[in-house]
């Protein structure tokens, strides 16, 4: 089962290459809804929602029940908590030392 530190690195790594592969169209990424957001970077939109409620993902427009998010943004975002993880030890979704999270 994959940890909540694992879905972040992996959901940063593949942002990037969705990134990437906008930025070789020479377009820029749109924003996105929390279904599309979710599917840019391969995890649940329960899993979206949380990291927004857990305040680790920027909500770019809010209008009502509808959110859009920068993929460049969030992508900044989840890189920045993947780094304050390593250096802390500590797993920002759940609160709990890396050690915990991992058993």
């Amino acid at each position: 089962m994959l940890t909540p530190r694992d879905r972040i690195e992996i959901a940063a790594e593949v942002a990037k290459q969705v990134i990437a592969m906008l930025d070789a169209r020479g377009g820029k990424p749109a924003l996105v809804d929390a279904h599309g957001l979710a599917n840019a970077l391969g995890v649940s939109t329960s899993t979206v929602d949380r990291w927004i409620a857990d305040g680790l993902v920027p909500v770019k427009v809010r209008l009502g029940n509808v959110r859009r998010f920068a993929l460049t943004e969030v992508i900044d975002a989840l890189s920045r908590v993947k780094e304050a993880e390593a250096e802390t030890g500590a797993c920002a979704t759940t609160g709990t030392a890396a050690a915990e999270a991992d058993n």
